[in-house]
């Protein structure tokens, strides 16, 4: 019954934290619409300008590969960063480490078994180019073999040579 109540405990902040995420994100001004021009010369093309969808999804997939073998710092390496953002190979372990149940052991997965949730892998592309790129991907993490509601968010930017992929969030949504 202590184990239960815990994880409805559980549960319910993290129901919370992504209420007030989402407020948050409502209320102030969006971080991607008026973020500054970013020296782009200093991002490295990951693919070619012309990747289709799939392509960057199959880019992300081999990021969360990375994940799967717990190699943060590989995973860190293999997207492009913001200075802004503030993201490091210890926040991306801390942040899945911290999500949930926080088990010592848990990882992120490549697969994972449906739940009552559906997996988003998304590609969002801007009909015009903004301050924060030309589009987006949304994909949602598996936890241990399951279906999370743990979302990476990346930053898709046109650079020399090709297309430049941002990490941007990692959160529940």
């Amino acid at each position: 019954m202590l184990i239960e109540l815990l994880a409805i405990l559980l549960s319910v902040t993290a129901v919370i934290a992504g209420l007030q995420w989402a407020f948050r994100r409502m209320t102030s001004p969006s971080r991607r619409a008026e973020a500054p021009p970013l020296p782009l010369s200093g991002l490295m093309a990951h693919l070619p300008k012309s990747a289709p969808d799939s392509q960057l999804l199959a880019f992300v997939d081999s990021w969360v590969e990375l994940l799967e073998q717990e190699e943060y710092e590989a995973a860190y390496k293999h997207t492009a960063h913001r200075d802004d953002l503030g993201w490091s190979a210890e926040l991306i372990r801390q942040t899945i480490k911290g999500y949930g149940q926080r088990l010592p052991g848990q990882k992120v997965t490549l697969v994972g078994r449906a739940t009552d949730l559906r997996q988003r892998k998304q590609v969002d592309r801007y009909s015009k180019p903004r301050g924060a790129g030309i589009g987006e991907i949304w994909y949602d993490l598996n936890i241990d073999g399951v279906l999370s509601d743990l979302t990476a968010t990346f930053l898709i930017y046109e650079v020399d040579g090709g297309l430049a992929v941002v990490l941007d969030q990692i959160h529940v949504m």
